[in-house]
């Protein structure tokens, strides 16, 4: 398939400033999407297949990634 999701290790917060982000994970082989907008935000763990895209426009978003020595 040719769409790029990434995986890592720790954990991850999504929180959308601006515009309307379509948010994709894979959850025990099933795919889920979300529809994001401004104020939404996203806490998951990082191994879990994930990805996102704007939708309508540029979109920002604030990431942080955690990762355990």
């Amino acid at each position: 398939s040719s769409e790029v999701r990434f995986e890592h290790e720790g954990e991850e917060f999504l929180f959308i400033l601006s515009g309307r982000v379509e948010w994709e994970m894979e959850i025990d082989g099933d795919k889920r999407k979300w529809t994001l907008e401004a104020g939404d935000s996203l806490y998951f763990e990082s191994r879990l297949p994930h990805r996102g895209r704007g939708l309508g426009g540029e979109a920002r978003a604030l990431i942080v990634i955690y990762t355990p020595q």
